[in-house]
């Protein structure tokens, strides 16, 4: 059986203090860089750090034409592209772009000019916690990871499972991670989730307050639309992630740990990914 969310996310905090953080030589300029699920959140983070804009796979061909307008092109992928469509990516860039990963022998290696690699544990099917943890630390590897661990210890959790719907509302600048935390809400516990930042969730979200809602606020202390509010600050994107993921595994059972573990192999299958060995 898998570890709860919670659990996983103070052994991600143990060890993020103890490995040395790759360089990320990407130049500030108009970058493109390209992921999906969460990784597109990561993407969007990168972005707005170095410059560019980002694209998923709903939309990534649109690109390929104007490859010569963007100084680089970065692929996120922890698993080292499981994505059949990263391949044609870089294959469509003539392998003139950066890959992102956590894997130590990635599927996308090959195809790639370079790779960065970053460390991580060897995450639970969908948990994606180290290795995003780590992407998203390395942008700020000087940052005091025995703070997190103590904010985390001082929050305040409740069981997540009286509620039919939780909306994630998160400060504009914090818009990816308030997404990450929306599909971690679905994927660990099977409640369904939105993210949004404020100025796209005032858009007809809480028009309709619910007693069976709760609001997940990431640094939004006056937030007011919603009845039922959790919040959670924390000045880094690293900090707020770990600290939201921390009280969502509070609500994580046994049952649901093993639907994941059933699941994922379904949908692994179903959909042809291929992974490397993570580092």
């Amino acid at each position: 059986m898998i570890e709860t969310l919670d659990k996983y996310v103070l052994k991600v905090l143990d060890s993020l203090q103890n490995w040395k953080m790759p360089d990320v030589p990407i130049k500030q300029g108009f970058n493109l860089f390209i992921g999906s699920g969460n990784a597109f959140q990561v993407a969007k983070i990168y972005a707005n750090h170095f410059g560019g804009i980002v694209t998923d796979t709903t939309n990534y061909r649109h690109f390929f034409k104007y490859s010569d307008r963007f100084d680089t092109k970065i692929i996120v992928s922890a698993s080292g592209g499981k994505e059949r469509e990263w391949i044609e990516t870089a294959q469509a860039f003539a392998g003139d772009c950066t890959l992102l990963t956590c894997a130590q022998n990635p599927p996308l290696g090959q195809y790639v000019k370079k790779i960065i690699t970053f460390p991580c544990m060897q995450d639970p099917p969908s948990y994606n916690t180290s290795t995003y943890a780590s992407m998203i630390h390395a942008l700020d590897p000087k940052e005091d990871i025995s703070k997190i661990r103590e904010y985390i210890k001082k929050l305040q959790t409740q069981k997540l499972f009286k509620y039919s719907f939780i909306p994630v509302i998160s400060a504009d600048e914090n818009e990816p991670i308030a997404q990450m935390c929306a599909t971690k809400i679905r994927e660990t516990l099977g409640i369904g989730s939105v993210g949004k930042s404020i100025a796209e969730g005032m858009h007809g979200w809480f028009l309709h307050d619910r007693k069976d809602e709760v609001a997940l606020c990431l640094n939004l202390p006056e937030f007011a639309p919603a009845k039922n509010k959790i919040h959670v600050n924390y000045n880094s994107n690293l900090g707020l992630i770990l600290s939201a993921y921390y009280i969502i595994g509070k609500s994580q059972t046994d049952k649901l740990s093993q639907e994941i573990l059933d699941n994922y192999k379904k949908v692994s299958a179903a959909t042809g990914w291929k992974f490397g060995n993570v580092v």
